[in-house]
C-alpha cells in the first residue's frame, strides 16, 4: 500500500512539474517576442558621453544613418557633445569668427542664417537624405526638454515622421513666435520691435515676386530638421539669392538673422521646402 502510495506521489509531482515548466514557457517571451518589445519601446538610451576613440569596430559596422548636423557656432563654445554622442552622424561645424577652421562662411553675418545657407550651397548636390540645423550649445533654454538638452531632442527624433513630412521643427512650444508674431502690414510701424518693423520690406526684397503673409507665426529658435528633397524644391541659385541678401542687407545682424527665423518654415517664402503645411 505504500509503495502504491509513493507512486502516486511521484506520478503526481510529475505532472504538477510539467504544468510548471508548460506555465512559464507561456510566460516568458521568447527572442521573437523580445524583439517587439525592445522595438515598441525603442533601443536602450545611448550612453550620455561616449569617446570616438572608445568607440568598437563592432559599432563600426552598423548601418550608417545618411544624416549631416549643421551647427552654427563662435570660436569659444563646445561642440565636441555632438560626435561624443552621435559618431555615426556627419557632423558640419562652421566658426563664423574663427577663419583656420575647415568649414567657413563668407562673411559673420545674419547669424544661424548665413551657415544654414552657406551648408545649402556648398552641398547641394551631394546632401545626405536628413539635415539637421541646430545652434552649437548642448543646453539651451529653447530645447524642449526638462534638463534644456539637445541631446535628448535629437535621439528622439524620429526620421521616418521627418522623410514624410519633409520637415520638423526641433521646438514645439509655442512661446515664443505663436500664436500670431508678426503681422507685417501692421507692425511695419512698431518701432519697438526691430524684427516685425523690418519683416515687410525683408520679405519684399528677398521675395520680390511671392504673395505677403498677413500673419508670420513660428516657434522660435531656428532650429530644424529637413529633407534633400524638400531642399531640391528650389534650385542652388535661389538659396545663393538668399544668401545674398543677408550678405549685403544694411539691416542689423540680429535683426537680418531673426528675420529668416521667422522664413524657415514659411509656406508662401519657400514653397514646399521648408513647409510643415
Amino acid at each position: 500500500m505504500l509503495l502504491r502510495s509513493g507512486r502516486i506521489v511521484i506520478v503526481t509531482a510529475s505532472i504538477l512539474s510539467l504544468v510548471w515548466i508548460l506555465h512559464l514557457l507561456e510566460i516568458i517571451p521568447s527572442r521573437s517576442s523580445w524583439e517587439k518589445i525592445r522595438t515598441q519601446f525603442g533601443p536602450s538610451p545611448r550612453p550620455e558621453s561616449k569617446d570616438p576613440s572608445e568607440i568598437k569596430e563592432d559599432d563600426l559596422l552598423t548601418v550608417q544613418k545618411p544624416v549631416d548636423v549643421v551647427i552654427a557656432k563662435t570660436k569659444g563654445q563646445d561642440t565636441s557633445w555632438l560626435p561624443q554622442n552621435f559618431p555615426e552622424w556627419g557632423h558640419k561645424i562652421y566658426s563664423v569668427d574663427d577663419d583656420s577652421t575647415p568649414l567657413k562662411v563668407p562673411s559673420n553675418k545674419g547669424h544661424e542664417s548665413m551657415v544654414y545657407l552657406t551648408y545649402i550651397i556648398d552641398n547641394y548636390d551631394q546632401l545626405p537624405e536628413f539635415i539637421f540645423f541646430i545652434h552649437a550649445g548642448r543646453f539651451q533654454w529653447h530645447n524642449d526638454d526638462l534638463d534644456f538638452d539637445q541631446y535628448a531632442i535629437l535621439k528622439k527624433i524620429r526620421l521616418d515622421y521627418v522623410r514624410e513630412q519633409g520637415y520638423a521643427s526641433l521646438r514645439c512650444v509655442w512661446h515664443i513666435g505663436c500664436p500670431h508674431e508678426i503681422q507685417p502690414a501692421k507692425d511695419v510701424n512698431l518701432t519697438d520691435k526691430p524684427t516685425s518693423q523690418a519683416f515687410l520690406p525683408a520679405f519684399k526684397e528677398i521675395f520680390p515676386m511671392k504673395e505677403i503673409p498677413e500673419l508670420v507665426s513660428v516657434t522660435c529658435c531656428a532650429q530644424f530638421v529637413v529633407t534633400r528633397e524638400r531642399i531640391h524644391t528650389h534650385p542652388k541659385e535661389d538659396y545663393i539669392g538668399y544668401r545674398d541678401w543677408v550678405l549685403t542687407t544694411s539691416l542689423d545682424d540680429g535683426v537680418s538673422g531673426r528675420v529668416f527665423e521667422y522664413l524657415w518654415h514659411s509656406k508662401q517664402a519657400f514653397e514646399q521646402f521648408l513647409s510643415m503645411y
